[in-house]
């Protein structure tokens, strides 16, 4: 399937228009031609089936034949996901999109290689939001998930509070089995959580100091089994997880 996005207000008149670089991908990678179908996503729960029209590297017009409008997801799940460095950041990210996280905070911590000066954390910023929308495009997600700027761990946690569970990622024998964790706090307050966040280290993970802080804040330390993960594994294991725990039948 040719999905492109476009952000709203995707439709005007019937139509989509796709320019810059949707234009060029659509025309000179993809090489879409007058009368193919594509799907438009415009990361708000818009899903427009279209048929190309005139088609050049600088504007691609698509004519709206069908729209599909998805509801927001039924819980909010967050990652907190210390920077890593390389590239496997922009993995982790992508990732996240397709295991279903709804927004992302780059966490800044003690052991945090990669540490953006200041004033790079608009471009940063911009430049994990297009991987998240390459991301949508290529799962067909239907809501692009907010990317927050970098911020420290005292920030990360006051934006924390109104979450209904948090779950840490840790090692040890205190960290409970997320069957365990969910079904606790279903028994507690009789459903499931609306909101989630999962925190997740750097290579080495969290200082012991800054783990305690987490979990004084509420947050609940989870094993994601025996062996010891890299950042981006850890992730991909944790939100299945999450994911596995919020749609299981009880």
């Amino acid at each position: 399937m040719r999905r492109f996005f476009h952000a709203t207000p995707a439709v005007v008149d019937g139509l989509v228009v796709l320019t810059g670089a949707e234009a060029h991908h659509a025309a000179q990678v993809i090489r879409l031609r007058v009368g193919e179908i594509a799907t438009v996503l415009d990361g708000q729960g818009g899903e427009f089936h279209c048929v190309a029209g005139a088609v050049d590297r600088r504007e691609v017009s698509l004519r709206v034949e069908e729209t599909i409008r998805h509801e927001p997801p039924a819980c909010r799940v967050r990652l907190v996901q210390a920077i890593t460095k390389g590239k496997s950041f922009d993995l982790i990210l992508q990732k996240a999109v397709e295991l279903g996280a709804t927004d992302i905070q780059p966490l800044l911590t003690e052991r945090v290689v990669a540490r953006p000066e200041q004033k790079e954390f608009a471009d940063k910023q911009q430049k994990w939001e297009q991987v998240a929308i390459e991301a949508i495009k290529q799962c067909g997600a239907a809501w692009l998930p907010k990317i927050e700027m970098p911020a420290p761990l005292g920030d990360a946690l006051n934006a924390e509070r109104e979450f209904d569970l948090r779950l840490v990622a840790a090692l040890g024998v205190h960290a409970a089995h997320p069957r365990r964790v969910f079904d606790d706090f279903v028994s507690s307050h009789q459903g499931l959580p609306k909101s989630v966040s999962i925190w997740i280290g750097p290579e080495g993970d969290f200082a012991a100091g800054e783990l305690e802080e987490i979990l004084r804040s509420g947050a609940k330390a989870v094993t994601l089994g025996r062996q010891i993960l890299r950042s981006e594994t850890a992730v991909m294991a944790a939100l299945a997880v999450v994911n596995h725990e919020l749609t299981s039948p009880r």
